[in-house]
Parts: structure tokens; C-alpha cells; sequence
């Protein structure tokens, strides 16, 4: 039981003079940081999986087969938000152009259906 004490950061003059309760408020202190330090890592793998899936959506926007062709980033991601940057479109503006993109994909998409088909099942639309 020593050993325990001494892992969760009592001393051993702590241990072997002090009271019984002592043991277990450092026991539960160090329950709670560790839990903490845990939720604290899981928060910063979901973040890093977020930002390269970002990365991952952008490369895929740059490359002119899979996306828009529009160019990759020149510097990295900001994750907090600047005062120098104010967001200025509107909602309505962001709508719009939600729209516009949708539209853009369900072309695309029915242009690759096309060419999968006449590929695959030498079929014309409409047969």
C-alpha cells in the first residue's frame, strides 16, 4: 500500500504519520486528474482528427478530377477565431452558395453515373 501512496504522490512520512483519510483524498485527487488528463487527450485527438479531415476535404477540393480545382492553403488552418478577420457574408449569402455547390456535385455526379454506365453497361441515359 505504500507503493500506491507514493504513485499517487504522498510521501512516506505522509503514509505512515498522518491520518488513514489523508490516503484517500489523495487518492481521489489523483483519480480526478487522471480522469481529467484523459478527457483532456481524448478532446485533443478529436480536435487533430477534425483539422485533418479539413486538410483531407481541401486536397480533394485542390485536386481538378475530384473537386473544383481550388487552391490548397498556402499556410495552416486557423483554429481560433481572429478579430482581424471578421466573418462578413450573411447567412443568406452562405445559403446561396451551399446551393450552388450541392447543384455542382449533383451534376457531377450524374456526368460520372453517364460515363459508368456507357463504360460498364454500354447504356445511353434513358434505355
Amino acid at each position: 500500500m505504500l507503493t500506491q501512496a507514493l504513485m499517487i504522490g504522498m510521501t512516506p512520512e505522509q503514509f505512515w504519520d498522518e491520518s488513514p483519510s489523508l490516503f484517500f483524498n489523495y487518492l481521489h485527487a489523483y483519480e480526478r486528474r487522471k480522469k481529467n488528463e484523459y478527457e483532456a487527450e481524448i478532446e485533443k485527438m478529436n480536435l487533430n482528427a477534425w483539422l485533418e479531415g479539413m486538410y483531407m476535404c481541401s486536397a480533394l477540393r485542390a485536386n481538378p478530377v475530384m473537386g473544383k480545382g481550388k487552391p490548397y492553403p498556402e499556410k495552416p488552418i486557423e483554429l481560433k477565431k481572429s478579430d482581424t478577420h471578421p466573418e462578413t457574408e450573411s447567412a443568406e449569402k452562405k445559403a446561396e452558395e451551399r446551393k450552388k455547390v450541392a447543384m455542382a456535385q449533383m451534376i457531377q455526379f450524374e456526368q460520372y453515373a453517364k460515363l459508368y454506365n456507357q463504360t460498364y453497361f454500354n447504356k445511353e441515359e434513358g434505355e
